[in-house]
């Protein structure tokens, strides 16, 4: 017999069940689903109470965890059409989410008389291209990797409907 959990609220509880590949039977999420599955069902739950809910803001931090590439891309946009509805705010390592964002901002954290302190800064559309660039290609950004993070910044750009 399962033992029964009493919280402030009730003794509610949720298993999500998920079928990660077709043909398999229903498991629980918290024992099958990789990094990038969670990451994936986490978008895929937020998209859907930015659109049942009036929601003014919807924070990310590192949705990008185990994905890559053109899931990474999908995400991206995905998260730029949130955007239409509540203000996005994204922590995130990958350039093809960060290349959707209309603002971007630079978070570092320093040392300041022995405590550490994050600092934030929006970035200009060169300062874009320099931390995409990084992204891509690390610290040191080659002028291929600026060159791809100016494209990326284009076609996102060009893709952004305007609102009727």
């Amino acid at each position: 017999p399962e033992t029964l959990h009493c919280v402030e609220y009730g003794a509610e509880s949720v298993r999500i069940l998920i079928r990660t590949n077709k043909g398999e039977a229903l498991k629980p999420l918290a024992k099958i689903a990789s990094g990038g599955e969670i990451s994936r069902i986490m978008l895929a739950i937020k998209s859907i109470l930015v659109e049942q809910q009036s929601l003014p803001v919807m924070i990310f931090d590192e949705i990008d965890t185990g994905i890559s590439g053109g899931i990474s891309e999908k995400v991206g946009r995905k998260m730029r059409e949130m955007s239409r509805h509540c203000q996005i705010l994204a922590i995130t390592h990958q350039a093809q989410i960060a290349c959707q964002a209309d603002l971007h901002l630079r978070v570092w954290k320093q040392e300041v008389e022995g405590r550490m302190v994050s600092t934030l800064e929006p970035l200009s559309r060169d300062g874009q291209i320099t931390e995409l660039a990084s992204l891509l290609g690390g610290e040191q950004a080659s002028s291929q990797s600026k060159e791809l993070a100016v494209q990326m910044l284009s076609a996102a750009q060009k893709e952004i409907q305007p609102l009727a």
